[in-house]
């Protein structure tokens, strides 16, 4: 799942223009917004949110899904 759901971060990475790897934490964010916006549920979304920072990490990267906009936009779609 995590592989699946990096390609589909990474594919809108690419749409608008920014860095897959390593992301900044505001296109996370950004992404994550995409995919509420989409109807995703709050798990899925949990999901691809743990995909990012699984990818991050294992890459010796910075995880950008610690940061507070991730955070709050993660508490966002879950009160949604």
């Amino acid at each position: 799942s995590y592989a699946s759901d990096m390609r589909g971060f990474i594919a809108w990475c690419r749409e608008q223009g920014a860095s897959a790897a390593p992301a900044a934490p505001a296109t996370v964010a950004a992404f994550l917004a995409h995919e509420a916006a989409r109807g995703r549920k709050p798990s899925t979304i949990g999901r691809r949110c743990a995909a990012i920072r699984w990818a991050h990490r294992s890459a010796g990267l910075d995880d950008p899904t610690q940061a507070e906009i991730v955070r709050r936009r993660l508490r966002g779609v879950r009160r949604l």
